[in-house]
């Protein structure tokens, strides 16, 4: 039983710290091509802080093609809405995968319903913070 517990915590805290390491800040769209700093760039900076080198290099990427006038403000505009739509969608797979394993920890039986509810509850409000 306290293998169940252990195996179930141990299987949440890999969920918890994956869930942090993959969230994806969302660049806004660039107002003006005068504007140095832009939300792209302020992302990449949020993103070096985590060793994220695919969504920096994807950033620096844009920025690039921005600067040498193959990308436009529209351009950008409508590659940050489908990046907006797709981290919806893995935030909404994300959640669903996380509600599993507590509910398989309350199946069977590592916690009951009721903790298994408020576990849900409470990392929701972290992951949100």
């Amino acid at each position: 039983m306290k293998l169940k517990k252990y195996v179930g915590l141990a299987m949440l805290m890999t969920l918890m710290i994956g869930l942090s390491n993959f969230q994806i800040v969302n660049a806004s769209t660039i107002e003006n091509e005068e504007s140095s700093k832009t939300n792209i760039t302020e992302s990449i900076k949020q993103c070096q802080k985590h060793n994220r080198r695919g969504k920096v290099a994807f950033e620096k990427s844009i920025i690039e093609l921005k600067n040498s006038g193959v990308l436009n403000d529209e351009d950008i505009k409508k590659i940050d809405e489908y990046n907006k739509k797709i981290e919806e969608k893995r935030k909404s797979e994300m959640k669903k995968k996380r509600d599993e394993v507590i509910d398989n920890m309350v199946n069977e039986n590592v916690i009951s319903h009721q903790k298994g509810e408020k576990l849900k509850q409470a990392v929701d409000k972290n992951i949100e913070q």
